[in-house]
């Protein structure tokens, strides 16, 4: 069976927005032969980047290009689990870290990421 994977909110927009960019070996391979999913509070995180100006095209527009190519879909655990999760989740005090990694921990699925930070705390975090 093959890996479940979350993909951090800048994993999404490095897909959409540069597919010939030098990712690690590691990361290719589990983009090609895993299970991918975000967190909804990734959606969430893109959105507030759109509004910011920080990104130019509306989650729903990078979502539905992504989709499709890496059978990406969002992930579905209840979110009174990803809060409890998030709360024991103290190295951060950025509220989408902590929801993003609670998603991938209740759902036992590793995380790509490039964050300094999650991957110094988050054991499920993959990257190099």
């Amino acid at each position: 069976m093959p890996p479940l994977l979350h993909l951090d909110t800048h994993i999404l927009v490095w897909l959409f927005a540069d597919t010939d960019r030098a990712w690690p070996p590691r990361v290719c391979e589990f983009l090609d032969g895993a299970v991918l999913r975000y967190s909804p509070m990734a959606e969430l995180e893109l959105g507030y980047l759109h509004e910011i100006g920080r990104l130019r095209v509306p989650p729903a527009r990078l979502l539905s290009t992504l989709e499709p190519v890496f059978a990406l879909k969002p992930a579905g655990e209840a979110f009174t689990d990803i809060t409890r999760i998030a709360q024991t989740l103290t190295w951060t005090r950025d509220p989408f870290d902590r929801v993003i990694v609670a998603q991938a921990i209740a759902a036992g699925a590793g995380l790509i990421t490039s964050d300094k930070t999650i991957l110094a705390n988050f054991s499920g975090a993959l990257w190099k």
